[in-house]
């Protein structure tokens, strides 16, 4: 079975208590791969999101497709750091010298890719996460509300 259709990706450009930028990509099997949209989420109900269509922002897109690299690396790099236990477990139980060497240096080869896609992860929310004071203005702009009306 085949799981596509359409979902919202990320939480960018987030202005306290008001929302957040999202993008709308298609997806297969929940990895999105083609942005359709923008939106400015202000909710969520039974009926999906409740919101206000944006110019499409390429950083939402982005973002979204850096965390989603960073999260599919993130993980087939924990299996490939598992493996390397596994062999290094098997070499050191078989009285294997140098041969360890090899499992030690792939396993910390994979920690440290591990690490940079943390990095990827957690830097990305952090970057793009909170609206700038242009972006705020445009987001204000389109939604037909006053900034001064919610404090920053």
């Amino acid at each position: 079975m085949i799981i596509y259709g359409t979902r919202m990706y990320g939480s960018y450009d987030a202005i306290d208590g008001l929302g957040v930028v999202s993008t709308r990509f298609i997806h297969i099997f929940w990895i999105p791969l083609i942005p359709i949209g923008t939106i400015f989420v202000t909710g969520e109900d039974e009926d999906g999101y409740r919101g206000v269509d944006l110019p499409f922002s390429i950083k939402a897109a982005f973002a979204t497709y850096v965390r989603t690299f960073a999260l599919l690396m993130g993980v087939s790099t924990m299996f490939s750091v598992v493996m390397s236990c596994m062999g290094l477990v098997t070499l050191v139980t078989a009285g294997a010298g140098m041969e360890a060497l090899g499992a030690v240096l792939s396993m910390g080869v994979s920690v440290c890719w591990l690490s940079f896609n943390l990095m990827l992860w957690f830097g990305t929310g952090w970057l793009f996460g909170t609206a700038s004071k242009a972006r705020r203005e445009q987001i204000f702009v389109r939604l037909g509300l006053d900034e001064s009306d919610f404090a920053e």
